[in-house]
């Protein structure tokens, strides 16, 4: 027979090649979420493309299944299960299934979870493969997690910040630790954060690299207790962030964010100041997408002995050159300074946006004696 067009869908893998049964064990405590990370291949030869809709097959009572719509194929995607606050506590093995959106050419979905057992020196000693998913309904975890949309994109090179709020039922006060666990390709996020007890607010910080890349993108966040591993209640180890150890988890939903071009480009030409002088930096501004109000310009990257003079300088939608006043003191380092930046704040909907832009010399010469 013909091979046929085949995609593999696993649970994705941690950070050493077992799969972590606890976090890829999929328990979703009442009335709460739990998204996973799913893996997505192709088979040898399977050619797939075009967007395609996620299907779940045999879920316990109570619990549904959300996940966004692929646009193409990618190798990662989420998947979050919801479960009712009267959900049953029960449990089943579930099948993930995958199909063309736009009546594409069919092909076979094949579910695969590998299980190793690994002895103390880390080398596993037991595989076990199961083509099916266990998935459970277990008591409510006493909090959960909003993450807000954001209102506006995220530029290249720019960085933004996300309010997160932690909803603790009546008498859950303990610590809480968040982390991001998916975003958009080439945008950095902010470490774990240990949220103290009784805190409902945290916040999540998204660095978008000069190559990110542009369109929509699904985010989410887990947040997990932290309790000692093995139920020590003074133990110094704690449970663990990456193998999910002793530790209930819950998510965030899944928002999408997106990644656009920077609303201005800054370059500038190599320029020289003597010590003991001033000078006015030049950046010549290009306009790349429209924005309203005005955007104050500071320089990053300046060495010991120079430091911007006078109130920071302003540009707009109009904008085509931005001076910048630096002084040099005779305690600048002499030579050449690369790699200078500017920070441009922008202000959209009430939300402080950095952008990181430009590159920059300037060469520091002695003062001129008389």
């Amino acid at each position: 027979a013909p091979p046929s067009n085949t995609l593999h869908i696993g649970l994705s893998w941690e950070d050493y090649k077992p799969e972590r049964p606890r976090k890829t064990s999929l328990s979703v405590p009442r009335g709460n979420r739990w998204t996973v990370r799913l893996s997505l291949y192709p088979g040898q030869g399977t050619n797939i493309s075009g967007p395609l809709d996620m299907q779940v097959q045999g879920l316990p009572p109570g619990i549904r299944m959300l996940s966004p719509q692929l646009p193409d194929l990618q190798s990662v995607w989420p998947m979050t299960l919801i479960a009712d606050a009267d959900a049953s506590l029960d449990a089943s093995l579930i099948n993930v299934t995958a199909n063309p959106a736009a009546g594409g050419d069919s092909f076979e979905t094949v579910n695969q979870q590998n299980l190793q057992r690994v002895s103390y020196s880390h080398y596993p000693w037991r595989n076990v493969r199961v083509s099916q998913f266990a998935t459970a309904v277990s008591e409510p975890a006493g909090f959960s997690v909003e993450l807000a949309a954001p209102s506006q994109a995220l530029m290249r090179g720019s960085e933004m910040t996300i309010p997160v709020q932690i909803v603790r039922e009546p008498g859950f006060d303990e610590p809480l630790e968040m982390q991001c666990e998916f975003a958009p390709a080439g945008v950095g996020t902010s470490p774990a954060l240990v949220v103290p007890p009784g805190e409902s607010t945290a916040s999540l910080t998204l660095s978008a690299e000069a190559s990110a890349k542009l369109g929509s993108s699904p985010l989410y966040v887990m947040v997990t207790t932290t309790e000692a591993r093995g139920g020590k209640e003074n133990s110094s180890v704690k449970g663990d962030t990456n193998l999910g150890s002793e530790r209930i988890r819950v998510s965030s939903e899944v928002v999408n964010i997106e990644v656009a071009e920077p609303f201005v480009s800054l370059a500038s030409e190599p320029q020289s100041v003597r010590r003991g002088n001033r000078i006015e930096y030049r950046w010549s501004v290009k306009q790349v997408r429209p924005f309203e109000g005005q955007a104050t310009v500071s320089m990053l990257g300046l060495p010991v002995g120079m430091s911007a003079v006078g109130p920071a300088p302003t540009i707009d939608k109009n904008s085509t050159e931005v001076k910048v006043e630096l002084e040099a003191t005779d305690d600048a380092l002499l030579g050449l300074v690369n790699d200078l930046k500017c920070d441009v704040q922008f202000s959209v909907a009430g939300e402080v946006i950095h952008l990181r832009t430009g590159s920059g010399k300037l060469r520091i010469d002695p003062r001129l004696e008389k």
